[in-house]
């Protein structure tokens, strides 16, 4: 992955980091209970507007590999 592509990627996680955000908590629960990283869905179900498990589902996949993927948001609740 080049640099500039990696770059991005970092502001935009510290500025969710920064930002308080509401994701469907019932929709990451049913993502952790099949095995996959707490933060990883929180991000899918963020990155995906809270469409549901599907889509939360299918940004985690394909996104399993990027950095940053267990970094913490800052939740509202």
């Amino acid at each position: 992955m080049c640099s500039s592509v990696l770059h991005v990627y970092a502001v935009i996680c510290l500025f969710v980091c920064l930002t308080a955000i509401n994701v469907d908590e019932a929709v990451v629960s049913q993502l952790v209970d099949m095995g996959f990283p707490r933060n990883a869905c929180v991000k899918g179900v963020y990155f995906s507007n809270n469409t549901g498990i599907e889509t939360a589902m299918n940004w985690v996949m394909e996104h399993m590999d990027d950095p940053g993927k267990f970094h913490h948001f800052l939740l509202v609740s």
